[in-house]
């Protein structure tokens, strides 16, 4: 395999980047010792992650290229009876 990446066949230029990816490796190996850090790491990742592209993409598609309305998702009620279930056929 080493080989073929050094004979030319490293199109994607994996082993360009072998060493900086090393490097970035050892960070996240130190990060992760750190308990604290790494759980405020991805708790604060997480919250700024905002909206999905795929979601963004999907909403486009639906009303700029297909010209279909949004589905609207029923707010969830406290009231057991009042409830409304996603798949028609679900058991309750």
């Amino acid at each position: 395999m080493i080989d073929s990446l050094v004979s030319g066949g490293d199109n994607y230029l994996v082993s360009h980047e072998f060493y900086s990816y090393l490097e970035a490796q050892q960070k996240i190996d130190e990060c992760y010792r750190d308990q604290n850090k790494w759980c405020r790491m991805a708790i604060e990742g997480i919250a700024r992650c905002g909206k999905f592209s795929s979601d963004r993409t999907i909403s486009e598609y639906a009303s700029d290229i297909w010209r279909i309305p949004s589905v609207s998702i029923p707010a969830p009620s406290k009231d057991p009876k009042a409830r409304v279930r996603s798949y028609a056929n679900m058991p309750i």
